[in-house]
């Protein structure tokens, strides 16, 4: 578990794929060396996103998922993942939080 700071560069809509849903938040990290990532909300966690724009300050607590897959040829891929499960935003020197009651886990 971990958290980010930076500037929402982007927030995506929701997408399905049956009963599994995901919706990505694109971060700016900004300082001297900036990141730009995407960040995974999953199931519940896709609405704490309905509140924040492009261009908002936020921090985002997460999780680092990984997961290993052998293709048709063999050979072994490893995915990794961040994904969101709290977001912040200070407005006017008072901070406001949206978390997810729970915390869903990726299908895989």
């Amino acid at each position: 578990m971990g958290s980010i700071k930076g500037t929402i560069k982007n927030v995506g809509t929701v997408e399905t794929k049956g009963d599994f849903k995901f919706r990505k938040l694109v971060l700016n990290t900004g300082g001297d060396y900036p990141q730009i990532l995407s960040i995974d909300f999953t199931q519940k966690n896709c609405d704490l996103l309905n509140n924040y724009n492009e261009g908002q300050d936020v921090e985002v607590q997460y999780n680092l998922r990984g997961r290993e897959w052998t293709n048709p040829q063999g050979k072994t891929v490893i995915f990794n993942t961040i994904q969101g499960w709290k977001i912040d935003t200070a407005t006017e020197g008072v901070s406001t939080s949206q978390q997810a009651p729970d915390r869903a886990d990726l299908p895989f």
